[in-house]
């Protein structure tokens, strides 16, 4: 797992694949994390058909940071 901070709020996330592959951004609903069940399996198809993944928990969800603000 990964971490970057934006504007002040930490965010964690996993990048799979190769660098330079057409890029899949899978996006948990509600406030499910990214390990929620059947996603991590999407990930890992998508990346064996040759796309890059990116996985996150958006804002208070998973492992990113709690934020009170719009």
């Amino acid at each position: 797992m990964a971490r970057i901070e934006i504007s002040g709020i930490g965010i964690e996330y996993e990048l799979l694949g190769k660098a330079g592959a057409h890029a899949v951004v899978l996006n948990p609903g509600g406030r499910y994390p990214k390990t929620i069940e059947g996603l991590p399996e999407l990930a890992e198809r998508l990346v064996a058909g040759g796309k890059r993944v990116l996985l996150w928990d958006r804002p208070n969800c998973g492992a990113s940071d709690i934020c009170f603000e719009g």
